[in-house]
């Protein structure tokens, strides 16, 4: 069983790390040639659809796994309805945007943020993406997934060359989405599930609204709060300030690809432990150890590269970056472990309390960020995301008893890699 996931894992990895690097280039390109200003408003129209498609998405994406690598259902019904639901979440985000774009008063937004909506509506190809992941057939995703990535990135570098508009970018974004869409549905195909076999299941509806409706809301309030800082900047700051701090977001974004790709690759094998009721404390212990220390590991990478890689890609205009992004890779450190707990809560059915912390989470974020920013700029964003980031993954779980098992958890998975150390050693020295 472990081989099939460790193959999926090195496809997962191979494509990650090529996506890591060709987006970066791409997105630094596009950073140095619009310049902050331009950058900002750009970046700030990403934000707005990021908080929005969280909605189309019906936090579908955390439930999916666990669903697809039980067995219980057939895997044309769950896709197909899964396909269903997140068209409704679609339709839904476009009218909740009526009213969220009416606060933010950044010239040509409105048709920006519309045009870029698009691409929550194909991204209902990572109910595809998830299934052929759960089921250690990550080789299957590669292909499409390269093949949009690569003939795209070449295109946003053109529109950027020869436009420069943010109206052209938007749409060559969107349209990226849709080949994959289309590039993924052929794989399907050729493993056996047909479009025309998709079918809408109530059971399977009704299972899902049930149970993926607290991740809904509360994937909502943590892109939310996630995103909300550019947004509250570009309020009360501007939008040079938005593009400075959304360039220093995307360089240290990268250390999240390892922990990411680890629990998509390993959570179908707790499920799996779960169900054969062989899942005990140190599967957990290893689970968060591992995802706590690579994300350490990337962060520290990171940090220790951010000086050459702002100067050298970035350019001048952007070297403010350098002095924002410690405290938000701090930040991202809390950010992993929370993810790892959502896995958790997935699998105990206790989503329900993700939903409680983060709202606090998001309350906590909003009144820092009202009383940070003005006082301290771009800074006060910073303080208020490692605050509330802490709060949220990783204090709040100590507040219910149901939750506060994985507190501990959490707490001793920070030194489980030196005890384990210590007992190798004493075993060895013994022997």
């Amino acid at each position: 069983m472990y081989s099939k996931y460790l193959k999926s894992l090195k496809w997962n990895l191979f494509e990650k790390i090529i996506r890591l690097i060709i987006t970066f280039f791409v997105t630094s390109y596009i950073a140095k040639s619009l310049g902050p200003a331009l950058y900002g408003v750009f970046s700030l129209s990403q934000s707005v659809v990021s908080i929005l498609a969280v909605i189309s998405s019906f936090g579908l994406d955390y439930i999916l796994n666990k669903e697809f690598s039980s067995g219980e259902h057939k895997t044309n019904e769950i896709i197909g309805t899964s396909l269903f639901l997140r068209f409704i979440g679609w339709v839904v985000s476009l009218f909740v945007a009526i009213p969220f774009l009416y606060f933010i008063s950044t010239p040509g937004i409105y048709v920006f943020v519309y045009i870029l909506m698009l691409i929550p509506l194909f991204q209902v190809s990572s109910s595809i993406s998830i299934y052929f992941t759960s089921k250690g057939c990550a080789q299957y995703n590669f292909i499409p997934n390269l093949l949009s990535l690569i003939i795209f990135s070449i295109l946003k570098i053109l529109v950027v060359y020869l436009d420069g508009s943010i109206l052209s970018l938007c749409m060559v974004f969107s349209i990226e989405q849709f080949l994959l869409l289309i590039l993924l549905f052929l794989q399907l195909n050729k493993n056996g599930v047909s479009f025309k076999s998709l079918k809408i299941s109530k059971d399977i509806f009704n299972k899902l609204i049930k149970v993926s409706w607290p991740i809904a809301i509360s994937s909502a309030i943590i892109i939310l709060y996630s995103r909300l800082d550019q947004v509250m900047i570009s309020y009360f700051l501007d939008s040079k300030n938005v593009g400075l701090y959304s360039v220093a977001v995307r360089i240290s974004d990268i250390s999240g690809f390892l922990p990411s790709l680890i629990v998509s690759s390993f959570f179908p094998i707790l499920v799996k432990k779960k169900r054969d009721q062989t899942i005990d404390r140190n599967d957990l212990l290893k689970f968060f150890s591992i995802i706590f220390y690579s994300g350490l590991i990337t962060v520290s990478f990171i940090y220790i590269l951010s000086n050459y890689v702002v100067s050298i890609f970035f350019g001048e205009q952007y070297s403010e970056v350098i002095n924002i992004m410690p405290l938000y890779l701090v930040s991202l450190l809390f950010s992993y472990s929370g993810f790892a707990v959502t896995q958790w809560l997935i699998l105990e059915e206790l989503t329900k309390y993700r939903l409680y912390r983060t709202i606090l989470g998001l309350l906590l974020n909003i009144l820092l960020n009202i009383y940070f920013i003005p006082i301290y700029g771009i800074y006060g964003a910073l303080y208020s995301t490692l605050i509330s980031q802490l709060f949220s993954s990783y204090l709040s779980n100590y507040m219910s008893e149901k939750t506060r098992y994985i507190f501990y958890i959490q707490s001793a998975s920070l030194i489980y890699p030196l005890i384990f150390l210590f007992t190798l050693l004493k075993s060895k020295y013994n022997n």
